[in-house]
């Protein structure tokens, strides 16, 4: 834990490792005032990871994990962006994410069976879709490739279909290549 805690993520806009030099690294122990159990919350801006374990009742947390990924089409500081999976469940997961992200509803804020609703404005679209194509062309594998909404009643606004990239392992240039590579 204290590696996750201590090796910072470069946000959005940021080049790598601008992090790590100008904020300072949580090390070490609590201090001696705080109870020995005290848990630590950590808030970052921008790179909120969702962790899953072996032991998760998947039947519950997928739409906990679809909720945390598209609140506000991913233009909110805590929207996930990041969901890391323990070996063990990591393929049904990703099964159940990726079909569950597949099948959102897309359409206006205002219409109560709309599940995911637009960006802010049409550059915008373009913008995350540019970084989308970034993220594949640097190695990204696209398990769901949504995208800009270019046809029917939606497509006169900033609709974006949700997208999910899998990173297989470490990624250095995640965090300039990709910066968040989901609508």
């Amino acid at each position: 834990m204290a590696r996750i805690l201590t090796d910072a993520v470069p946000r959005a806009g940021w080049s790598p490792g601008a992090t790590q030099q100008s904020e300072p690294k949580i090390q070490g122990e609590p201090p001696d005032h705080r109870p020995p159990d005290t848990s630590r919350g950590l808030e970052r801006g921008g790179k909120t990871p969702m962790i899953v374990f072996d032991y998760a009742d998947l039947d519950t947390a997928v739409p906990a994990l679809v909720t945390a990924l598209v609140v506000f089409n991913g233009q909110f500081c805590m929207t996930g962006s990041r969901v890391l999976v323990q070996r063990g469940i990591a393929d049904e997961l990703r099964r159940r994410l990726t079909d569950r992200l597949e099948h959102l509803r897309v359409g206006p804020a205002a219409d109560p069976a709309s599940e995911l609703g637009p960006v802010i404005d049409r550059r915008s679209v373009e913008r995350i879709d540019a970084i989308v194509e970034a993220a594949i062309a640097a190695g990204a594998t696209p398990l769901v490739r949504g995208g800009p909404i270019r046809q029917g009643p939606l497509a006169n606004g900033a609709f974006y279909r949700a997208t999910a990239d899998e990173w297989a392992r470490h990624c250095p240039d995640c965090g300039t290549q990709a910066r968040r590579s989901k609508g």
